[in-house]
């Protein structure tokens, strides 16, 4: 099921309080084996974005999450970033966690995007996941006894815009990551361990930064990268805090992940885009392949 974009009246997000910017939604193109997905609109204008569906582009999909139209296991495509699979949310605990996670790599690359003087990204990037993500969600997250928090989200961006400082915006994002942390903990039961449910999750996130990142390299725009580093930050962070775990359970997914993070360390230096991006991408597809493979076998 792919997910619906609601128009910014929905959500309280006047003309007023955005000007010109508007909300630019994130792309929907995603990479495929032959041909890595564009992206052609600048970050600084606002569009629509259009539902789509795109070939997988890993052998072994991990989540029902969708790409840049709608991929991950149990989706139509794999990588990128948008869509949720809600019917497999409110059953699948890797599903479940997966939309939580792309709601975080919003949250973190907003927050380090503003520290690099990306104000207008940032208050984006906030916005992003309330239409994409959290609004189909939301009945999922009830049904697991979680309250719904796109008004923080919401409030973010305003305060963004409204020039609150990059100090004050950290902690805003800060709370929002304990309430996801908080979140997480709610996921469907599942029979596969926690351990497993999590190196999902992170394989999925590593797949959408290395397609945005292809999807960079086609054009001048910022937002593919802003995406790809922060489903990269994402994933890091989730291996970080289940480290003991998946190394104990998922050893040889640990040390796959781990090559693959150091990879995309040097691919997503910083929030801010460099001015050639010249990681190597054959590296990451094979190695991304091979992750996605130990993956569908845990």
């Amino acid at each position: 099921m792919a997910i619906s974009y609601k128009p910014l009246a929905a959500l309280g997000l006047s003309t007023t309080l955005l000007g010109s910017v508007g909300l630019a939604a994130c792309s929907n193109e995603t990479p495929t084996d032959s041909q890595p997905a564009s992206e052609t609109a600048a970050p600084e204008e606002a569009s629509s974005p259009d539902a789509a569906t795109g070939p997988a582009t890993t052998p072994a999909p991990v989540t029902s999450v969708a790409g840049e139209g709608e991929g991950g296991p149990g989706g139509e495509g794999g990588g990128g970033e948008g869509g949720v699979n809600i019917a497999a949310a409110a059953e699948d605990p890797a599903v479940y966690k997966s939309a939580l996670a792309l709601v975080e790599a919003h949250v973190r690359a907003a927050t380090d995007a503003l520290a690099e003087g990306r104000r207008e990204a940032a208050a984006e990037m906030f916005a992003h996941p309330v239409s994409e993500i959290l609004i189909d969600l939301e009945p999922v997250l009830q049904q697991q006894g979680v309250t719904p928090f796109d008004q923080d989200l919401i409030e973010a961006s305003r305060a963004v815009f409204a020039g609150e400082s990059a100090e004050e915006i950290k902690a805003r994002a800060d709370e929002i990551i304990v309430v996801l942390r908080n979140a997480r903990a709610a996921a469907p039961d599942s029979d596969e361990s926690e351990a497993v449910v999590n190196a999902r999750v992170i394989a999925d996130e590593i797949d959408r930064a290395i397609a945005q990142y292809l999807s960079a390299k086609n054009s001048d725009a910022y937002e593919p990268y802003l995406d790809g580093y922060g489903f990269y930050r994402t994933a890091q962070a989730i291996l970080a805090e289940n480290e003991a775990r998946i190394r104990s359970e998922a050893p040889d997914f640990m040390e796959q992940a781990e090559t693959i993070l150091t990879t995309l360390s040097e691919a997503y230096p910083t929030a801010d885009r460099p001015e050639t991006l010249d990681a190597d991408t054959s590296a990451m597809a094979v190695g991304n392949s091979e992750l996605q493979l130990i993956t569908s076998g845990l």
